[in-house]
């Protein structure tokens, strides 16, 4: 039962995140596939000559900040972070190629209808004498390629990354997203569970009352670990505040 509402917790999680989801020309693209955990990122080479750079990209849930780059020393030195995304040469200089601000990011369709995300903003770039910006174009496949990137044009610190990705698909109108499958799916089962258990209690075991619902003693337990819980968070709380202020106060 605890995993049950654990992962009816977890469902809810997937659902409440929005971030992974972008409207482009009237259609719906979910790209919770291509999400990262905390300090990862998407990596891509790009050369020419004899050169060569590293882009390190977050299309969804978060952006690259030190957790991330804290390897890459130059990034924190010359303020590029947080970044959406940055490049790294085979120095480990660093430049960010687009901000992490909402309104330096543009969702639109390319003319075959595939989602192109254009995030702006990035570093300066001294050939080319304007910023840096990067596109992302998803095309629906459903196998997941890896992505590449290209300059286009040349010398113009104009990337785009190109992908075939099942993430870039549309989601069809109506559908519901992984999230709320999930949790239609676990109160199916929680209703079964207790019309279920309170059938099972009732014929099988002969209960009566608040004894007919199954596990009782956990459910009516709840209400009391719920508030115990509260009260340790709020003493942890106070004892690190406390603590803190008495380390300044030394």
């Amino acid at each position: 039962m605890k995993l049950f509402i654990l992962a009816l917790s977890l469902a809810a999680l997937v659902v409440a995140d929005s971030t992974c989801v972008f409207t482009a020309g009237g259609k719906t693209f979910d790209l919770t596939a291509l999400k990262k955990n905390t300090g990862e990122a998407w990596d891509t080479i790009y050369s020419t000559g004899t050169d060569s750079w590293h882009f390190y990209f977050q299309p969804c849930g978060g952006n690259l900040d030190s957790t991330f780059t804290g390897k890459f020393q130059d990034c924190t030195d010359k303020a590029q972070l947080p970044a959406a995304c940055i490049q790294i040469d085979r120095y480990g200089q660093c430049k960010r190629v687009a901000a992490a601000t909402p309104a330096d990011t543009f969702t639109t369709l390319t003319t075959e209808g595939n989602l192109n995300l254009t995030y702006g903003g990035g570093a300066y770039c001294m050939g080319a004498a304007h910023n840096r910006q990067i596109h992302i174009v998803l095309t629906c496949n459903q196998v997941a390629g890896e992505p590449t990137i290209r300059e286009d044009p040349a010398g113009s610190c104009f990337y785009t990354v190109d992908w075939a990705h099942p993430a870039g698909c549309v989601v069809p109108s109506g559908g519901m997203s992984f999230g709320w499958i999930m949790i239609i799916i676990m109160l199916v089962c929680f209703v079964l569970y207790i019309v279920g258990g309170m059938a099972f209690m009732k014929f099988k075991k002969g209960a009566t009352g608040k004894e007919i619902i199954p596990n009782s003693a956990f459910w009516f337990g709840l209400p009391g670990l719920c508030w115990d819980g509260m009260k340790f968070l709020f003493h942890l709380c106070t004892f690190c505040c406390r603590k803190q202020g008495y380390s300044s106060l030394a």
